[in-house]
């Protein structure tokens, strides 16, 4: 028998080791003058915890028995077996599994062992009309039927708690529908709260607006802008209310695009001015000398974040400073993190509220509700978008001295465009700006336009009519979608303003009416824009897919009510504006779209001509991405040549960028490489157009 050196045999008396034996389950049928027989041709032995007691590559020929302790067994360098019941077994098995077990066994914890040689099992030695095989088959046999009667018992709890799972499942999926059938039900009311609330808002803030351009004595005009600052403090509370649902849905989408990060601290400051102002509180922004000014990621969500923590700031801090301070905290040939600090002089934070600060509806304590107004979504908001952006606000404060809240993010840097730079700037910043320029529609086509606006609810009609007439334009009104139709069998409206939710028609159904050709409506194609007081995810995707043609939801601003009309109205579609807008160029560039561009800017042909030298440039780069399956980049470099498209009007280029798009961030490489054909096939015929132009 192969033992390790370290083995102990534990008895030298035999009657103590038959005492020992027969107090074990697995000797004590065995008679005694039977196991007085067995110890010559056995061993009692203990092992301390970590020693082998077999090794796999030695040979040994005998068969243990566990008494006490747990081993482990090795095969190939891998543990696959534990033993720790008394008369698990291990070692030479020939005897009963016909061919012999190598392994190495290592004592898990001091380990006791009684071990028999199976060179004398089977031999034919009688031993009181038994041999030593019988002898051994009996221990088997018992410790096959111990573990058979452990089976059964553990086939038996695992039967009960297979039913108890059933249950539990049951009820868990039962929890999963009910919590489901809640979170639609309550994103329904949000949606349906957010129209019943916007709906009234509509009419307050539109009606203020109006009356803070009429002239009136001093005090009516103070009461007025009170009534103008409630009322957007209550269109922040909406908007906090539907953007946290959307986080808490996983419903809020992160856009990636070229941006300027000092335009972005402009923007916030912008927002906040008046409010510094009027607290005399100083503001500092500095951002790092080293960080890049164009870098890739969400502005607008970033904005809203450092909006959130500015104003944040604002309204705790009565006097002293603000500071914004942007470093950069990593960076890699691609990437660049940027740590964002706001910090002020406000009243502070009680340590044991830090850990509560991000919480929903959260504030200090119930005094500042009162003293500073707002949900206590504000900071909620903004920690859930930094995260979802890939870092984490973290604060620090001491009361009565002020707070520093900061969070990294990773953006991409600029590729590299050394070699168009020039071009790529000008054609950057001329078409940002002409993105966001209020526009004028011209005096001539205003006087020949005549707006249809379908409105159920008598102040927001009310609104919109005094609005679009003060502006200048021809506009009729209807209650419902029946009436619309009727109107439009009549009259050859240029554009309509449609609401959704209405009798008779909602506005769904009214669009597919004058869609369908069909119907009597003297115009099929006229423009439709839903003014709605939907404004969760998807309400204007599904505006668009029902066949309406632009969306701009309630309560109605009027930049952007004067953006649509614009968009729409800017010139006469059907007219040609100079002797070389052919019809091959209409077929290209979106005739309406370019002149705005033109009227907005003056002089365009030096950004079409950078728009020109850049266009092949980029079409290989994308070509390349695609080869590279670099879906990061095709999304990039597919993003903003859609919008350079969509700002000069290259409506069909713009399709298929935003749909090489789309492919590029499932990482369909095969559908992306068929769409860039076509890509490559459109942007030689808009610059053979545009250089006929310029």
């Amino acid at each position: 028998m192969m033992m390790d050196k370290s083995a102990k045999q534990l008895f030298q008396n035999n009657e103590i080791i038959i005492k020992y034996l027969k107090d074990s389950r697995l000797f004590n049928h065995l008679p005694d003058d039977i196991l007085q027989q067995l110890l010559p041709l056995s061993n009692i032995a203990s092992y301390p915890a970590g020693n082998k007691i077999l090794e796999e590559e030695i040979e040994n020929d005998s068969v243990f028995f566990l008494m006490n302790g747990t081993v482990s067994i090795h095969s190939g360098g891998e543990e696959i077996l534990k033993l720790k019941r008394i008369g698990d077994m291990f070692g030479e098995m020939s005897v009963i599994s016909q061919k012999p077990t190598m392994a190495t066994v290592i004592a898990e914890s001091n380990v006791e062992l009684f071990s028999i040689k199976a060179s004398f099992i089977g031999k034919n030695t009688e031993i009181d009309g038994d041999n030593l095989k019988n002898i051994f088959y009996r221990l088997f046999a018992t410790i096959l039927t111990d573990k058979l009667a452990l089976t059964t018992t553990k086939a038996r709890k695992f039967e009960e708690m297979n039913s108890e799972l059933q249950v539990v499942q049951t009820q868990l999926i039962k929890e999963k529908n009910n919590a489901e059938a809640a979170n639609l039900s309550k994103s329904t009311f949000l949606a349906n709260m957010s129209h019943e609330v916007r709906t009234p808002m509509n009419g307050i803030m539109g009606i203020t607006s109006l009356l803070l351009e009429t002239p009136m004595p001093e005090k009516q005009s103070e009461l007025i802008h009170i009534i103008d600052k409630s009322a957007k403090s209550l269109l922040k509370v909406l908007n906090d209310i539907l953007d946290y649902s959307k986080i808490e849905a996983g419903e809020l989408d992160i856009e990636s695009s070229y941006f300027h990060l000092d335009g972005t601290l402009k923007e916030v400051f912008d927002l906040v001015r008046i409010s510094v102002k009027e607290k005399e509180l100083d503001f500092y922004s500095r951002i790092d000398t080293e960080v890049p000014r164009l870098i890739v990621g969400d502005p607008l969500r970033l904005r809203q974040v450092l909006l959130n923590l500015v104003s944040n700031s604002v309204k705790f801090t009565e006097n002293g400073e603000i500071s914004v301070d942007v470093s950069i905290d990593n960076q890699t040939e691609q990437d660049i993190s940027l740590k964002m600090l706001v910090k002020d002089t406000g009243i502070g934070i009680p340590t044991d509220q830090l850990n509560h600060l991000f919480e929903s509806f959260s504030q200090v304590d119930s005094s500042s509700t009162r003293r500073y107004g707002g949900t206590g979504l504000g900071l909620a908001i903004a920690s859930q978008l930094v995260k979802i952006m890939g870092g984490k606000l973290s604060v620090q404060s001491e009361l009565g001295k002020g707070s520093e809240f900061w969070f990294v993010l990773t953006f991409k840097k600029q590729k590299d465009r050394r070699n168009n730079e020039p071009n790529s700037e000008v054609i950057n910043q001329y078409l940002t700006r002409a993105d966001d320029v209020l526009l004028e529609v011209p005096e001539s086509v205003k006087r020949k336009t005549r707006i249809l606006l379908v409105e159920d609810d008598k102040i927001n009609q009310m609104v919109a009519l005094f609005t679009l007439k003060r502006l200048g334009f021809d506009i009729d009104a209807v209650e419902n979608g029946k009436d619309c139709i009727s109107a439009l069998e009549n009259v050859n409206f240029d554009i309509i303003f449609m609401d959704l939710q209405m009798p008779e028609l909602d506005g769904f159904e009214t669009t597919h009416v004058i869609r369908d050709k069909k119907s009597l409506v003297k115009n099929h194609k006229v423009p439709i824009i839903a003014m709605t007081a939907h404004a969760m995810k998807g309400d204007k995707e599904r505006c668009i897919k029902e066949g309406m043609d632009d969306y701009i939801s309630k309560p109605v601003n009027q930049n952007e009510l004067n953006v649509i009309l614009n968009r729409w109205l800017g010139t006469n579609k059907n007219t040609k504006t100079s002797s070389k807008t052919d019809e091959s160029f209409e077929t290209i560039i979106d005739i309406a779209t370019y002149k705005n561009l033109e009227r907005s800017i003056g002089d365009i042909k030096y950004i079409v001509a950078a728009f020109i030298k850049d266009l092949p440039g980029k079409v290989d780069n994308m070509r390349q991405a695609i080869k590279d399956n670099d879906a990061t980049q095709i999304e990039l470099i597919a993003h903003a040549l859609k919008a350079n498209c969509n700002t000069l009007g290259i409506l069909k280029l713009g399709e298929f960028c935003k749909e090489i798009e789309h492919l590029g961030s499932i990482g369909d490489f095969n559908k992306s490489g068929i769409v860039w054909e076509r890509i490559k096939v459109e942007s030689l015929k808009v610059i053979q157009i545009l250089k006929e132009e310029i």
